[in-house]
């Protein structure tokens, strides 16, 4: 499987990206857990469809519980990087779709609860931020950028008392 995931690279920088994606095909039938291959095939067709659809694309590989939470991660950030810079709001409700997922399927992870605060944080909605990045920090509290994020909220909303005890936390 390694050496097919070479190929598919090798594939894909040349653009040869029909090539590449019977390349995954090949891999998922001598492993149908391989979340490179599923990541691949879900975003085959990116190009040709709007962010909206390609994140409907990639719904049943971050539902299935089998594919890593950095695999998922991978695609996920640049959506979370696109809804920062475009505040597009009808993308930053499809993004937070897929953050909800990792959510429920990876509940013991920070990471899905980071990724939510993020995308709500962006999208003004800092309240429901807060109670993400929150959650976030109850599961993992060694994530700096998300303490960060608590403080600025606090500060921006003038709760002093409860800022002075989140950055000593911190």
């Amino acid at each position: 499987v390694k050496y097919y995931h070479y190929l598919a690279d090798y594939y894909k920088h040349i653009g040869e990206k029909g090539l590449a994606m019977e390349v995954y095909q090949n891999i998922l039938e001598l492993d149908p857990s391989d979340a490179d291959a599923q990541l691949a095939l879900a975003g085959s067709d990116k190009g040709s469809m709007d962010d909206v659809g390609y994140i409907q694309s990639l719904k049943p590989v971050f539902n299935n519980p089998e594919v890593d939470i950095n695999a998922k991660l991978k695609e996920l950030l640049p959506l979370i990087n696109k809804v920062v810079e475009t505040k597009d709001k009808t993308l930053g409700r499809a993004v937070l779709e897929l953050s909800t997922i990792l959510e429920t399927i990876h509940s013991d992870n920070a990471k899905g609860y980071a990724a939510s605060g993020d995308v709500l944080f962006h999208m003004a909605d800092k309240s429901a931020a807060l109670e993400k990045y929150n959650k976030a920090i109850t599961l993992d509290a060694t994530v700096y950028p998300v303490w960060e994020q608590v403080m600025s909220i606090h500060a921006e909303q003038e709760n002093y008392t409860t800022l002075l005890t989140v950055t000593e936390k911190a």
